[in-house]
């Protein structure tokens, strides 16, 4: 297997309204709270973290802990698209995703720390999202965990189960689920573009590393 590649980088940061500035008029908790927000690149996932900050569910004394799971369908997905094309033959997969995951969450650190949040770790984790998600709370013991609701219609969740139901169940905290609406989702929309861009330029930062 190849060695882990470090997180891919370009020299260009997000907008500054990504995401929201830390909301400073909220009345701040007593202590610093350990929070970690389950985060995966989707519009769900930016809505999101975009209305918790909004909302001071999260502020800038908090200690922010972003983690992305990625499972073995994001690796399926990302080999399967157009971002595959010029990829080397050598380039290993799961390596290749886990660096630009982790790229991503780097910006993303930078942009929060620009709005006002100064104490963010990230972690990108390879496995089942369920699974990964209890053992991360099981180890960093935060005061509570956010997730949003990927909204998923009746045959799915009788299937599939719900995410955020399990994670109710299992992680030892706390578990706010946010709910969206319509228009807080189709908001997003505006920076898919930007995303993308982000995206295949930190994917060519890896190709570059194959050559």
């Amino acid at each position: 297997m190849s060695a882990p590649l470090s997180p891919a980088r370009i020299d260009e940061d997000l907008p500054t309204d990504f995401l929201p500035v830390g909301n400073l008029q909220i009345q701040v908790p007593e202590r610093s709270r350990k929070i970690v927000i389950a985060y995966d690149h989707s519009e769900n996932s930016d809505a999101t973290f975009a209305k918790v900050i909004k909302l001071g569910l999260v502020c800038p004394s908090d200690a922010l802990y972003i983690v992305h799971v990625i499972e073995q369908k994001d690796i399926q997905n990302l080999f399967t698209s157009p971002f595959q094309t010029g990829m080397p033959p050598n380039c290993d997969a799961r390596s290749t995703v886990h660096s630009v995951t982790e790229g991503f969450l780097i910006e993303l650190k930078t942009l929060l720390s620009t709005n006002g949040f100064h104490n963010v770790t990230t972690d990108v984790i390879l496995g089942d999202s369920k699974e990964s998600l209890v053992d991360y709370c099981r180890a960093n013991q935060p005061d509570f965990l956010i997730c949003s609701s990927r909204g998923l219609n009746v045959v799915k969740k009788v299937v599939m189960g719900s995410t955020s139901s399990f994670l109710t169940k299992n992680v030892p905290c706390p578990v706010l689920i946010c709910k969206l609406t319509a228009e807080e989702i189709d908001e997003r929309k505006k920076y898919a573009g930007v995303k993308r861009y982000h995206f295949e330029h930190l994917l060519g930062a890896i190709k570059a590393k194959y050559k």
